[in-house]
């Protein structure tokens, strides 16, 4: 069974027919590219017939087009399409996902990478009957989720109430963070951190006996988890600190070791494509017409007229 991630860390890797695999979708949306360039740069690749059948496939009963692509295919994006300069947590991350998916042993780093300049902190969860309460980038939280469950709402009802909320937009911005959690269908659904001041302001209205004692557990909640993260000790901090530098020496090594991998990859594919051209225009001036290099070579028409920079013999 696949194994899923959070979508807003860790891009989607998926097992296919047993083997690891994203989407060209996918790669886009998580390295902020226009999807038909991905595409584009995958069809770019034709010329390499044997490296493009194993890493690419078409997703089936799709309107746009739209690849399969395995690890290999990523970095082969990477190497002759575009560039991911800046983008190393990206990479970094995706190669995580890959390693994840295909190797059920391999556990991911305690320390959850938010973005390329921060770490989130992993989320403490406060073991109270109820309610939940978490740490978010060093924040109490909630969620509309946790609300709608123990204060027994709708959680559309809890959705609306919190876009109707008359706030002023930078209460908003940070006391609701927008976010979003898979159903049991496997769809991504909107849902919202709230910290102890958008709660507050979220629950006055909210009435009836039952109310009013969630509201107070609520509230001791968010003290206690306050506290708790006030009393956090130098030690803990050390620890942290431990376990983010060991996972990034862990991903520099093996990033280096791709690098060389891929290096290696590029030398054979360069070595081959000048073996052909050179074949081609050996063939060439020999005299054999594009059909007889076609039979002999077994190469593509295309490919025998790019080679030789012409649009027609």
């Amino acid at each position: 069974m696949t194994k899923f991630l959070p979508p807003e860390i860790f891009p989607h890797v998926e097992i296919i027919n047993n083997i690891a695999v994203t989407t060209s979708l996918e790669i886009a949306r998580y390295f902020n590219r226009d999807h038909h360039e991905i595409v584009t740069d995958i069809e770019s690749l034709s010329i390499f017939a044997l490296l493009i059948k194993p890493n690419f496939h078409k997703v089936p009963n799709c309107e746009a087009t739209t690849y399969y692509v395995t690890k290999d295919g990523l970095f082969l994006l990477l190497l002759f399409g575009f560039s991911c300069r800046g983008q190393q947590y990206e990479l970094q991350t995706y190669i995580l996902a890959f390693d994840y998916v295909e190797e059920p042993k391999v556990e991911l780093p305690k320390v959850s990478v938010e973005s390329s300049e921060s770490l989130m902190e992993e989320s403490a969860l406060l073991s109270i009957e109820y309610p939940q309460v978490q740490i978010v980038n060093g924040v109490a939280m909630t969620t509309s989720l946790d609300v709608t469950e123990y204060f027994g709402k709708r959680h559309d009802n809890v959705l609306r109430d919190i876009r109707e909320l008359e706030v002023s937009d930078s209460f908003r911005l940070l006391n609701f963070e927008e976010s979003s959690y898979l159903n049991q269908q496997g769809k991504q659904q909107p849902m919202y951190h709230i910290t102890k001041d958008g709660f507050i302001f979220l629950v006055m209205g909210f009435t009836g006996e039952k109310a009013a004692q969630i509201k107070e557990a609520y509230i001791a909640a968010f003290n206690q988890m306050e506290a708790k993260l006030a009393r956090q000790t130098r030690k803990d901090l050390i620890i942290l600190l431990v376990a983010t530098h060991a996972e990034t020496e862990r991903l520099d090594a093996q990033h280096k070791e791709l690098q060389e991998k891929y290096r290696r990859m590029y030398e054979r594919i360069t070595r081959e494509t000048i073996e052909m051209v050179s074949k081609i225009y050996r063939l060439c001036h020999e005299g054999f017409s594009e059909q007889e290099i076609v039979d002999i070579t077994h190469y593509q028409k295309d490919v025998i007229k790019l080679a030789l920079g012409l649009k027609s013999f």
